[in-house]
């Protein structure tokens, strides 16, 4: 454990939180997220330990996501159906979520048409956006089918910087 009572175990901070107080709500989510964006503020803790720990929760979060699923609805099909489980100020509740339809086996010729039209014109438009990169500042050109003369410019160029973080093997 280091001076501030945190050691460098990447649980320490869920540890803490749920040590603190069992019971979880949005106000206490927020209140702790201000909290540990205070402690790096204030230098008591550094941000890339913070980062380190959240990206191996993401990554434990994300391996164990699927069965764990099956897990809860198991346990909450132990209840009946339709009724709301609280523990520790969590609700939990059966529901159907990803509904989707495969609208291919329809026989409505329109439709179909329509999704081949969207098919051609979305492989143009990757085409033209393709090309539209490789200007550097503007180009004239003469459209073929009008004969005016119009000025391309290139895209404009958006990015957020952001950091990766990755794990020794």
């Amino acid at each position: 454990m280091n001076n501030n009572g945190y050691s460098n175990h990447p649980l320490d901070i869920t540890d803490h939180v749920m040590q603190s107080n069992p019971d979880v709500s949005k106000a206490i989510i927020v209140d702790h997220a201000k909290s540990l964006l205070q402690l790096i503020e204030e230098g008591h803790i550094d941000a890339l330990s913070v980062a380190m720990q959240m990206k191996y929760l993401q990554d434990v979060i994300e391996l164990a996501k699927e069965k764990l699923r099956e897990y809860v609805l198991n346990e909450l099909n132990k209840y009946p159906k339709g009724e709301d489980i609280t523990k520790h100020g969590a609700t939990f509740q059966l529901k159907e979520a990803g509904v989707s339809y495969d609208y291919s086996g329809c026989g409505h010729a329109h439709y179909n048409e329509l999704k081949q039209q969207i098919a051609i014109l979305t492989e143009q438009c990757k085409e033209i956006e393709k090309f539209l990169r490789t200007i550097k500042d503007s180009m004239t050109v003469v459209d073929e089918s009008t004969g005016e003369i119009i000025t391309i410019h290139a895209p404009v160029k958006k990015s957020t910087s952001t950091y990766s973080i990755g794990w020794n093997k």
